[in-house]
């Protein structure tokens, strides 16, 4: 299929995407009250997240009934006598809930579609910056304009700083993205600039498409955190790097060609953090005195 028939293929998918969106950006408005509570790993949950997922979910079941859903809040759904037990879609409806509730703009629904251990198809929207992004794996990463109507225009997106990012050794404008509490498990002698946005997605989809030389992923995520950003990294070759607890062991390094690698190769070290970027930040990482991991 065509890059337009693909957008068309998931419009429904799209269209859900963009209405949870319309309700996350209205509800993020200063004078708007979010009733929210704490969940048992300690995360937060508001009632825009259940909203948001109940948008999607039903999009899902209503255009691809015998796909199952894995989601964030509602777990794991397989229809009765499904006919294809080999798509599965990961589903979090407001990935960055913490910014959400802080008024900061990095936030919104992200998904992926798997299928035969393959993702073909994933998505994140961050209403506040009125950004849509689509990933597309034998095409890349695109970005999405509504044209309204519900009609929207997948146009590919080149970064002018990716090329310099990827010709040039690091230096004091490097940029890399960290989770919040990075202080908390690591230590780097990384010679650039250190960001966090509150958005792990983000932070993926934009070391994918060159907006930033690496990103570093925390240990214990859930799928549902990482595979519309993982597809993205995929999509734009970007490289993986996983540090070790132990100077003396090899670490793993270099370029990945399956999303099921790559899920299979990280999936039996969750303890540590994971690392992705272009070649230099790879290289940098590779020497043991660039990163030196606390308390895992």
């Amino acid at each position: 299929m065509s890059l337009e028939e693909i957008l068309s293929h998931y419009k429904t998918i799209l269209i859900a995407l963009e209405k949870a969106s319309d309700i996350q950006l209205h509800s993020s408005q200063p004078n708007q009250i979010i009733q929210h509570s704490t969940k048992k790993d300690g995360s937060v949950i508001t009632e825009i997240d259940l909203l948001s997922e109940q948008i999607i979910l039903d999009a899902i079941k209503k255009s691809f009934p015998h796909d199952s859903i894995h989601s964030e809040e509602q777990g794991f759904f397989e229809p009765n006598h499904s006919e294809n037990k080999k798509r599965i879609w990961f589903v979090d409806p407001l990935d960055g809930t913490a910014s959400f509730l802080e008024g900061l703009p990095h936030f919104g629904p992200t998904l992926a579609l798997v299928e035969d251990d393959k993702i073909i198809f994933a998505a994140l929207f961050l209403p506040k910056i009125n950004e849509r992004w689509v990933v597309i794996p034998k095409f890349g990463v695109y970005s999405l304009i509504s044209k309204g109507n519900e009609h929207f225009q997948a146009i590919k997106h080149i970064d002018p700083k990716r090329l310099t990012r990827s010709s040039q050794g690091l230096n004091h404008r490097s940029v890399l993205y960290v989770p919040s509490q990075f202080h908390l498990f690591a230590q780097t002698k990384w010679p650039g600039k250190i960001r966090s946005l509150g958005s792990l997605s983000a932070h993926l989809f934009y070391t994918a498409i060159g907006r930033s030389d690496c990103v570093i992923v925390p240990s214990r995520w859930q799928e549902w955190d990482v595979a519309a950003g993982f597809s993205a990294l995929f999509a734009e070759q970007r490289y993986l790097f996983q540090p070790s607890l132990h100077p003396d062991s090899k670490h793993s390094s270099g370029s990945f060609s399956r999303v099921s690698d790559l899920f299979s190769s990280i999936n039996t070290k969750k303890s540590l953090p994971v690392i992705f970027g272009n070649k230099h930040a790879v290289q940098f990482f590779t020497t043991p005195s660039s990163i030196k991991l606390l308390n895992i």
